[in-house]
């Protein structure tokens, strides 16, 4: 894919994700938030700022943690 059509895909993916009701997350392979969709702060109060850069495992509940762990592979 050519750098124009993934810049289009990702600016489509991103309108789609900002005026969603449903918080969509992106993390990295290592499991650190990359990036949050606005609608976070309506659903859970924090903005995408408070999250970036935050390890998911980290907002899990204790006894949700290994199976966190079990979906970054």
């Amino acid at each position: 894919m050519g750098r124009t059509a993934e810049n289009h895909s990702w600016q489509a993916y991103r309108s789609i994700a900002d005026d969603t009701a449903t918080a969509t997350i992106e993390t990295d392979l290592e499991g650190v938030i990359r990036w949050v969709s606005p609608s976070v702060t309506s659903l859970l109060g924090w903005t995408p700022d408070d999250l970036r850069g935050t390890h998911l495992a980290s907002l899990a509940h204790p006894l949700d943690c290994e199976r966190v762990a079990d979906l970054q592979g």
